[in-house]
């Protein structure tokens, strides 16, 4: 199921710890095990927790966006993927969005790569790596394909996972 702790006290930065723990309001420590969002007096912190969706939603808004989710997505994207909506569904979905088609669909494929590694990875293009994508793109590659790739490969599940590892909050009027 769908797990929910409920804290008392309002969510603050440090009540949170990587590894599920939370801080109580009297200093002592609580360990949250299979708990996938906890409700805080002022709104709900979505955990990355296996089989959420969070994380892919955190780092698909970060890849396609370049932002966090908003709370009305978030909750929106969670809904969508808990109905059995697959990850490429939802990216594709995402590239049809139009503050995607505003910002990105007029572009080459050589610079939709270039974005993808600086957007996403937060580093230049490698000469190899962008070769092999801009041809798969050119051979036809469905660019949520390859965006997919970018947003959960190895290096940027890595680079998010400390920016994720506290949640995702969504204030009260949002949750």
């Amino acid at each position: 199921g769908y797990d929910t702790a409920v804290a008392t006290g309002a969510f603050s930065a440090d009540r949170v710890m990587l590894g599920g723990t939370l801080r109580l309001q009297d200093g002592g420590l609580d360990t949250l095990i299979e708990i996938e969002q906890i409700a805080f007096e002022n709104g709900t912190l979505l955990l990355d927790a296996p089989g959420t969706g969070v994380g892919f939603l955190f780092r698909l808004y970060d890849a396609v966006m370049d932002r966090t989710p908003d709370g009305p997505g978030a909750l929106f994207w969670i809904d969508v993927m808990r109905g059995g909506a697959s990850e490429a569904a939802v990216a594709r979905s995402f590239l049809e969005s139009g503050e995607y088609l505003q910002r990105y669909a007029s572009l080459s494929n050589e610079a939709f790569v270039t974005l993808l590694y600086t957007d996403v990875l937060e580093r230049s293009p490698d000469p190899d790596g962008a070769d092999f994508w801009r041809d798969a793109l050119d051979a036809l590659l469905p660019r949520e394909d390859a965006l997919l790739a970018f947003s959960e490969s190895p290096e940027n599940v890595a680079l998010k996972a400390e920016l994720l590892g506290a949640g995702i909050f969504l204030e009260d009027d949002l949750a």
